[in-house]
């Protein structure tokens, strides 16, 4: 089941965010120099892609998936779900719900559940990580064309990503591998 999380619009036409949740994470959503250490420490990287489905036989693009990666600290004594994956995970969660911006009203954000498995990418020399999952898509109607909306939100998270010590796809300095 996906937790659909979206910028909440007031009666007087404001927007606000619903209170973040507390509790399992290693860093406090609410300071933002813990999220930065916690980022720095466990080498967050961001992707983002575009979402595309299909509709009446044609492809369509509908929003874009963000995925939040944190590096898995420890060898994996104890496999992929185990308590320190549960714990970054709940960690990514505060990052992705302090990231989304406030003013979007027309778009909605859904965070994907834990998967009790780690992730291993070329691009961090096949590190383990962890990963968070999040779709941002209008808030009505699925199959609609991603429009300003969407790409104005999707381009905020990023520049909060970046204000937060995060990095696009690695923090190894290795772009690519290719060549090698």
């Amino acid at each position: 089941m996906r937790e659909t999380w979206a910028t909440l619009v007031a009666p007087d036409g404001k927007t606000e965010n619903p209170a973040l949740r507390t509790g399992g994470s290693e860093a406090n959503a609410r300071d933002a120099d813990g999220l930065r250490t916690w980022i720095q420490e466990h080498r967050v990287c961001w992707e983002l892609a575009p979402r595309v489905e299909l509709h009446q036989h044609e492809r369509v693009k509908v929003g874009f998936d963000l995925t939040l990666l944190a590096r898995h600290p420890q060898g994996l004594g104890d496999g992929p779900g185990c308590e320190i994956c549960r714990r970054h995970y709940e960690t990514l969660r505060e990052i992705a719900l302090a990231i989304v911006p406030k003013d979007e009203g027309p778009t909605r954000c859904e965070l994907a559940p834990f998967d009790a498995s780690v992730h291993l990418r070329p691009e961090t020399r096949w590190t383990p990580e962890i990963e968070l999952n999040m779709a941002i898509l209008h808030r009505d109607g699925t199959f609609s064309g991603v429009d300003e909306d969407e790409r104005r939100c999707a381009a905020a998270i990023e520049e909060e990503l970046r204000s937060l010590g995060a990095r696009p796809r690695t923090w190894s300095g290795v772009e690519s591998l290719k060549g090698r």
